[in-house]
């Protein structure tokens, strides 16, 4: 209860019923005794049983337990990762050019991240395990991984209003993760041209999932992230509603796609010449929002996913 991050499931369990061992026991007996396949999210258990007085229901070392019962059981077992708890910061730094990870005020920050990294990429080594991603640029940090493409509700493909409607042009950026997405240079720049009167700002903070795509239809451009090299949820959203997104996403990383990504490219030095031309140029910033419907509902409507847990399942 309260918590934003809430989506619908077919067992939903509170907080305080997860801390209770025998709540999870029946979940276990109800969900998994039966299951052929099983999949872990982000290297986290699945019933947090564990053995009993040695390590804590939530824990990584939880979740191997967990693995390796299922594995030893003849189950098919394979985990989901979708970024920071498998996004080793050392490798990012080594890849990406504009990687948060080098910065030094935040160095103990990162080196959390790279011990649960490391914990993590210790257990996928260890086990047999099918290894899955939710973004393309993930490929990068999570060896033999399949991607298993981001999918997004029906309701997400509603239009919202005319791009560029508005004598002033509403710029949305609504981070997950400030520091990790760049939001300091997208505030950097916005700010000051919102204060001018150029467009309108707006920083969404503490929205729940269910919420934001209100927002988003009511946005001309999203700025997703500048740092990172990838794009996540936002963005799939902010295209299948028919809003122009702007991002940084590594060339080898939009490689991977069979077709042109319609996201448009801008990183901390190129953010406000890209959002000033823009604003000069309205008529060609909404035909190159145009393509974003048809190729989210090509990558993420679930179509694509389906076809990989298919071929996981085996039918």
């Amino acid at each position: 209860p309260g918590s934003r991050y809430v989506f619908p499931a077919d067992v939903m369990v509170s907080g305080a019923e997860w801390t209770d061992a025998a709540v999870r026991a029946r979940i276990a007996a109800r969900e998994i005794v039966p299951a052929t396949h099983v999949l872990a999210e982000s290297m986290r258990p699945v019933a947090g049983l564990g053995w009993p007085g040695r390590i804590h229901p939530a824990s990584i070392e939880t979740a191997a337990c967990e693995l390796e019962a299922l594995l030893d059981s003849g189950r098919t077992v394979g985990v989901v990762l979708h970024g920071s708890e498998a996004r080793t910061p050392a490798r990012h730094r080594a890849t990406y050019p504009f990687s948060p990870f080098d910065d030094p005020s935040a160095a103990v920050e990162w080196a959390k991240r790279e011990e649960q990294s490391a914990k993590i990429h210790a257990v996928l080594d260890r086990l047999p395990v099918r290894r899955f991603v939710t973004t393309p640029d993930m490929l990068d940090f999570v060896d033999d991984a399949t991607w298993l493409p981001l999918a997004i509700g029906a309701g997400a493909f509603r239009a919202g209003r005319p791009l560029f409607s508005r004598e002033r042009p509403v710029f949305l950026h609504a981070p997950s993760a400030g520091p990790v997405k760049g939001s300091a240079y997208v505030d950097a720049v916005l700010g000051p041209l919102h204060d001018e009167g150029v467009l309108e700002y707006r920083l969404l903070s503490g929205v729940a999932p269910w919420e934001l795509p209100a927002h988003l239809r009511d946005a001309d451009v999203v700025i997703d992230q500048l740092m990172l090299g990838g794009s996540g949820v936002l963005a799939v959203q902010a295209m299948a509603a028919g809003r122009l997104v702007l991002g940084h996403v590594a060339e080898h990383v939009r490689a991977r796609y069979a077709e042109p990504l319609p996201i448009l490219e801008a990183d901390p030095t190129t953010l406000r010449e890209v959002v000033l031309g823009i604003i000069a140029d309205r008529e060609a910033a909404a035909a190159a929002a145009s393509a974003g419907p048809a190729f989210a509902r090509a990558w993420h409507d679930g179509s694509r996913s389906a076809a990989v847990l298919r071929e996981f399942v085996g039918v």
